[in-house]
């Protein structure tokens, strides 16, 4: 039987947190993290995140980034093309 981790579920909402509201991609977490959690395995660090990158939560948080994304993105392209318009 393997022994969990103490800092586990610590860690992962600190990734949770990361991914959100710092929207550091897979590096940029793993490594903060390495360094606020000692005792914890380096390689630990990536299946964790992997986990939580699958999360409902964060997949459906992720979403709706993209969604918002494109939004601006059409926004802009609207703009765009009125202003060609007027010309």
């Amino acid at each position: 039987m393997v022994k969990e981790n103490p800092n586990k579920e610590s860690c992962r909402e600190r990734m949770k947190e990361l991914i959100r509201v710092k929207k550091l991609n897979r590096n940029q977490v793993v490594k903060r993290c390495m360094r606020e959690f000692d005792g914890v395995h380096k390689s630990t660090f990536y299946g964790w995140y992997d986990e939580v990158i699958n999360e409902p939560d964060i997949v459906r948080w992720d979403e709706e980034r993209k969604l918002e994304i494109v939004s601006e993105y059409q926004i802009k392209q609207d703009l765009v093309e009125l202003s060609l318009i007027h010309i």
